[in-house]
């Protein structure tokens, strides 16, 4: 290389370290922040200092009102609902195209068709649950796991199965959840600690799982991250999204928990309809009450 070249690339190289500064800034200034969408309309932020205090867990272990969260056409959506027969004894059943009721099972019942045949499973709370595969016809079966099965479903192309032992005795409330093959056999499973209870897609690897401690982040091969610690027990979470704005909603007993993502963490917001800001319990109705409203709350 002749020295008017390396002249003329010392010459470069100093115009670019001083100018360096400054394009740095400009690089910085021109990524915007993901913008935030708000809550569903009828839905604020019930602003208390403490939000998971004792009135809190009180109201959604007394409250008839159930909040799920769903995300048709990807856009969150709040459905509220009134328990009034919570103890009725009148329990979920997924349909099959045949009669199977293996003795001594009871409770709710769970579905999935596989690619080889059925897993069927069972959950009665304190009595106990239990997970069976089926043949195609239903006219054989067998017995894969003895525990409460909440959900079954398909993700990344395989079947998971979540567990949990809450009410079963013994003080224990963990639970874990199973990658089921297509012909019934376990083939990988992750335990915790307390029942895993609800689950959502998170991205094409991994899931969340809302749990009483918190939510957890699960790989495919069923690693595990908890990404988000809280005492959620009593508030009964049903269910679990995640936003095009990557916000988490959780759907509970009376409330629902929202996470705004930020750099290392999560906002929390405790979401009510915009009616019952405030509210109390009533021990004669066992109910949470509206203030303003003198009444149950209903969907906004």
């Amino acid at each position: 290389m002749n020295k008017s070249w390396t002249t003329a690339i010392a010459k470069v190289a100093i115009i670019m370290g001083a100018f360096s500064p400054f394009l740095l800034e400009i690089s910085c200034k021109s990524r915007k922040p993901v913008a935030v969408d708000p809550p569903p309309a009828g839905w604020v932020d019930w602003a208390t200092p403490d939000r998971v205090n004792s009135l809190a867990r009180m109201c959604a272990l007394n409250s008839k009102v159930i909040n799920e969260v769903t995300q048709p056409g990807g856009r969150v959506h709040i459905e509220s609902r009134q328990e009034e027969g919570r103890f009725s004894g009148v329990y979920l059943s997924e349909p099959l195209p045949f009669a199977f009721q293996p003795a001594g099972t009871s409770g709710a019942r769970r579905v999935r068709q596989t690619k080889d045949g059925w897993l069927v499973g069972f959950n009665s709370g304190e009595f106990g649950g239990s997970l069976w595969y089926l043949s195609p016809d239903g006219s054989k079966s067998k017995q894969i796991l003895n525990e409460n099965v909440t959900q079954i479903a398909e993700i990344f192309g395989r079947v998971y199965v979540v567990t949990n032992a809450a009410g079963q005795g013994l003080g224990f409330r963990g639970g874990a959840i199973y990658e089921v093959a297509d012909t019934g056999e376990i083939k990988n499973h992750l335990d915790f600690e307390d029942s895993p209870l609800a689950f959502v897609q998170e991205s094409t690897t991994s899931i969340l799982i809302v749990s009483d401690s918190g939510i957890h982040r699960v790989s495919s091969d069923l690693k595990e991250e908890q990404i988000f610690k809280r005492d959620l027990s009593g508030f009964s979470s049903n269910s679990i999204v995640v936003a095009r704005d990557k916000t988490i909603y959780i759907g509970m007993n009376f409330f629902v928990l929202r996470l705004i993502r930020n750099e290392k963490s999560y906002k929390e917001q405790w979401l009510v309809p915009s009616a019952c800001k405030d509210f109390h319990v009533d021990p004669e109705q066992r109910d949470c009450i509206c203030d303003s409203q003198s009444s149950r709350v209903a969907h906004p």
